[in-house]
């Protein structure tokens, strides 16, 4: 399948998704969005591990 198709076929499923009636998808209010474009999975670790502590303070203690 070409890569259009996929990318295609994602943003029909998502638009779908968004639009039913019950349980349509959004996004949280208080979700922390990370754009991983052009970065390595480890560039992206690496973010995630810099966030927690900063929106979850008690978790320094694990």
């Amino acid at each position: 399948m070409p890569h259009s198709e996929i990318v295609r076929a994602l943003k029909e499923r998502d638009e779908l998704n968004m639009r039913r009636a019950y349980a349509p998808l959004r996004k949280a209010e208080d979700a922390m969005v990370i754009d991983t474009s052009n970065r390595t999975i480890e560039e992206v670790v690496e973010m995630i591990i810099k966030m927690v502590p900063k929106e979850f303070p008690s978790s320094r203690n694990l």
